[in-house]
């Protein structure tokens, strides 16, 4: 320990988190336009009209969903109506995800005195910066849906804001057990890390479920493994707290599992519930899963390369990390087969095992980020820079892209909002906007947000009666005459159509 004072030794320390700071305002730099640029869409006008009073809140839970706080993040975010506020938050959001990936292996897992081990548990700082940059670029690259999981509020807030709690919870869960301490008084009382990882239990088990069934399976063997292996199966005062962390996220798990919207949500699922066991079984190791493992592909192919090199190389220093890499791979798989009781798996789904095979990269390149330059091969290091760059690379040409296109959708969207304004202010009983449409991504199916339209909640929104209609756009758009000139002759005679008949049912007396 620094004899110095905190802060005297947080300016002493500035070269190891100087870099760290600066990667981390790079990448909210980078997130931050793209955020700007996405418009409202989805689910994001109906959990603006949800609230977040205790009625609505309840009414909710016991007709659609059991994920209490995605929904109640949502909606909190989404009834100010302002969308630099929105996507700040979203923003953030995803730097604090990559951030905690990053952060969450990062603490001892045995105690030595030696100089060598010293040296080894040291990283340096290009390093870690190195190792943020990799998850950063895993996250996007490997991401198989990128916009509808960090480019849709909604969807962000079930699959992003829920998992930075869930993962800062079980890094602190972690870091209770496993930690060393120097003496046993260390493990006495109650901390404050352990009352505020005490609150956040309930919390991060009701996030989302496969990642908390896949989380409370892990702290389980992690609480079997100190109990029975470390400790010898001597009961502890620290195994109790162990326990009521256990508890308390099973009690957060039980309110998203057992909600009463689950089962009522379940029964649109007709074809689905009309299937026994065995062929649910059936049609999801069969089908889905390995649909699943090729969309995850790249991320899980950087996990299994990284576990076979820290297992060809292992050492006593490396063997706490890879050990560590494979709980959070059986993590992963346990998170993508619990599936098998879920009616659909959309790709946005898969972010609970795509966090899982990050923290499996995350946790291996702290071990390599721990070894002294002469103990690995020159041949592995140049390998990692070079795929490091290599991804980059890519990175640059799919950013490039989204930029531009999700620019154009912002123009779009002034349009789009333009019509609304114009058809209500001549009081149109229907009005008519086109779809948005596309420039080209690099990845078509994942890079774009969702296209899902809630014409009802639309018209709600924006304070009108008229039913507001989509129709298709053959090309981009920067104008109101742009946009009416892709109508086909069939399209505006439908629509003429639909606006008479609308006004005359007006005019009948009721």
């Amino acid at each position: 320990m620094s004899p110095l004072p905190p802060p005297a030794r947080l300016m002493n320390d500035r070269k190891t988190w100087v870099p760290m700071l600066l990667a981390l305002l790079a990448c909210f730099a980078l997130m931050l336009p793209l955020q700007l640029f996405t418009p409202m869409h989805s689910d994001d006008y109906a959990y603006t009209h949800k609230g977040i009073t205790w009625a609505a809140t309840w009414r909710h839970y016991t007709n659609w969903s059991g994920r209490l706080v995605a929904d109640f993040l949502s909606s909190a975010v989404l009834i100010t109506r302002s969308h630099a506020l929105a996507a700040t938050v979203n923003t953030l959001a995803f730097v604090a995800l990559i951030g905690v990936l990053w952060w969450l292996p990062r603490f001892e897992l045995y105690r030595s005195t030696s100089l060598a081990s010293e040296r080894a548990r040291r990283s340096r700082p290009w390093k870690s910066v190195q190792t943020f940059a990799l998850l950063f670029l895993l996250y996007w690259l490997g991401n198989p849906a990128l916009g509808e999981i960090n480019f849709w509020l909604v969807g962000s807030a079930n699959y992003v804001w829920t998992n930075v709690l869930h993962l800062l919870f079980l890094g602190l869960y972690l870091r209770e057990a496993l930690e060393p301490k120097s003496l046993p008084s260390d493990r006495a009382g109650w901390p404050v890390r352990f009352i505020l990882t005490l609150m956040l239990a309930p919390i991060a088990g009701c996030t989302n479920e496969n990642t908390s069934l896949s989380s409370l399976m892990l702290m389980g063997l992690v609480g079997l493994y100190v109990l029975f292996v470390r400790d010898g199966g001597r009961w502890r005062v620290w195994h109790a707290k162990l326990l009521a962390l256990g508890l308390a996220f099973s009690l957060g798990a039980a309110a998203l599992l057992l909600a009463p919207g689950n089962a009522v949500r379940q029964q649109i699922y007709i074809q689905w519930n009309k299937l026994g066991w065995d062929e649910r079984f059936l049609l999801h190791f069969t089908e889905r899963a390995p649909l699943a493992l090729h969309h995850l592909g790249l991320v899980l192919l950087a996990a299994l390369v990284l576990l076979l090199i820290a297992q060809r190389l292992r050492t006593a220093v490396a063997k706490p990390q890879v050990v560590m890499a494979w709980l959070f791979m059986l993590a992963a798989v346990f998170s993508l087969a619990i599936m098998v009781a879920s009616p659909v798996l959309p790709q946005r789904s898969l972010a609970g095992t795509l966090v899982y095979l990050l923290l499996v990269v995350s946790t291996l390149m702290l071990w390599w980020e721990r070894q002294e330059i002469g103990t690995v091969p020159s041949r592995l290091r140049q390998g990692l820079h070079a795929c490091t760059a290599a991804l980059a690379l890519v990175f640059a040409l799919s950013y490039g892209l989204m930029l531009r296109a999700y620019h154009q959708v912002a123009e779009q969207n002034a349009v789009r909002q333009q019509i609304i304004h114009d058809g209500m202010a001549r009081g149109d009983v229907y009005i008519f906007i086109p779809k948005y449409h596309w420039l080209p991504l690099l990845r078509d199916e994942s890079e774009p947000f969702s296209e899902f339209f809630n014409d009802e909640m639309v018209s709600w929104f924006e304070g009108t009666w008229s039913p507001i209609r989509q129709f298709d756009a053959t090309g981009p758009y920067r104008t109101i005459e742009q946009a009416r000139a892709m109508l086909t002759p069939d399209e505006q005679a439908e629509q003429q159509a639909m606006e008479a008949w609308g006004r005359e049912i007006r005019k009948r007396p009721r």
